[in-house]
């Protein structure tokens, strides 16, 4: 699939993903036209606990990193589509097997080939 520029600053923002977030690893992802799939690897706990035992979310949650990664892929892509804007919501899955994540890569590596243009 062809990238449009804002495509082109989606998936080059995914792959700063790493550089950003030290115990994040990106895996297999695709740019859509209208959309957007990719898994990430999160190492370790996201969590710690406050000095009253709650516990707290650090840097590296997956809510963290997506907002980090709408909000710079927003940033720059305004500058040249001022009305650009993402559904304000994501879906999630935790992928705890290596069979759960090879059937979600094969989806996403497939999902061109079921785009209805």
């Amino acid at each position: 699939m062809r990238l449009s520029r804002e495509g082109r600053i989606v998936e080059n923002t995914w792959l700063l993903i790493p550089e950003r977030f030290e115990d994040v690893k990106v895996d297999v992802f695709q740019v859509m036209p209208d959309h957007f799939h990719g898994i990430l690897h999160i190492q370790g706990d996201m969590s710690t606990r406050a000095a009253n035992g709650s516990r707290i979310m650090e840097n590296s949650s997956l809510s963290v990193v997506m907002r980090w990664f709408k909000g710079k892929c927003t940033y720059e892509i305004r500058k040249q589509s001022p009305t650009f804007s993402w559904v304000t919501r994501y879906y999630d899955r935790i992928l705890q097997d290596p069979e759960a994540i090879d059937a979600v890569r094969k989806y996403i590596e497939l999902n061109p080939a079921q785009w209805k243009k």
